[in-house]
């Protein structure tokens, strides 16, 4: 409800840059499960400005339409773009099983305008750039400074509240399968580190390789938290509590172990419970199913 009321006070310019900012610079194709990601190595922002610049060398014939833009920018950023008032689209006449034809595509004055405000900041600067390589850790508001000066209207920011460490005590069933699985409890406040050792433990798995969690964000992209060998790794588990994932009763992440053997668990968020005195690190509350064989081919 505070979201919403929050968005209730926003004018019209301030949603449209605050929708504009989202898509710009946390745009993923893995949103809309789009799981085709080395097409798709720069974010809208880079792929909007390329774009432009393809444009700029004239009409396209269709095969080469087909050819660039179902994978660069891809069909939905081109929506996209024409949503926002950045482009013009002339549909070509209906195909059957041939999905959107596309005859022409023109930059309106809008687009262009925008982009050459925004083209020396957020495209050009490189330092800038480094540090929209990790698009959640930027705060919201990115484009304000730039465009506030040209559009009065745009004042505020709209910015979600962040996700607040949850306490209490976590169950997670684990599983490998749906009659093989470990239900284990535990705090708020350990680590996601604690969390493997738990999962190895039930599994009566050595703890001799290196392992990460995948599991959603609010925003619908995926998060990844690595063992702290891993260096390249946006986070590590020796780093990020339990109580910090963004989860609630039905919440499910990934625990890949192994990479070689390539060991892959499900964890479902079952209940948080309120916080109890606990010597152990964890506990494992109950099994299902006889545990794997680790090195089954030695």
């Amino acid at each position: 409800m505070d979201v919403r009321h929050s968005w209730g006070q926003l004018n019209p310019d301030e949603r449209y840059f605050a929708l504009l900012e989202s898509w710009l610079i946390r745009g993923d194709p893995i949103i809309i499960g789009n799981e085709q990601r080395g097409f798709y190595l720069n974010p809208p922002l880079r792929q909007w400005n390329s774009f432009f610049m393809h444009l700029e060398e004239g009409r396209w014939s269709e095969d080469d339409w087909i050819e660039r833009t179902r994978y660069y920018p891809g069909l939905y950023n081109l929506a996209l773009m024409e949503l926002f008032g950045l482009i013009m689209i002339e549909d070509d006449s209906p195909v059957e099983k041939a999905g959107w034809r596309i005859r022409d595509v023109q930059a309106t004055q809008w687009g262009e305008v925008l982009l050459t405000a925004l083209r020396p900041r957020l495209v050009e600067d490189w330092s800038l750039w480094e540090q929209l390589q990790q698009p959640a850790l930027v705060a919201p508001g990115v484009l304000q400074p730039i465009i506030g000066p040209y559009r009065p209207a745009y004042r505020t920011v709209f910015a979600p509240s962040d996700h607040e460490h949850q306490s209490g005590l976590f169950v997670f069933k684990v599983m490998l399968s749906s009659t093989l699985w470990r239900r284990i409890a535990i705090g708020g406040d350990r680590l996601l580190e604690d969390l493997s050792d738990a999962i190895l433990a039930a599994y009566n798995f050595d703890h001799d390789h290196l392992y990460r969690f995948l599991y959603p964000t609010r925003f619908g992209t995926e998060a990844e938290v690595a063992h702290p060998y891993i260096e390249e790794a946006p986070r590590h588990t020796t780093d990020v509590q339990i109580g910090d994932l963004p989860a609630q009763p039905g919440f499910q992440m990934i625990y890949h172990y192994d990479f070689g053997d390539d060991w892959r668990f499900s964890l479902v968020l079952e209940r948080i419970e309120p916080q109890e005195e606990m010597q152990e690190r964890y506990k494992i509350i109950e099994r299902e199913g006889e545990s794997p064989e680790q090195y089954s081919y030695w």
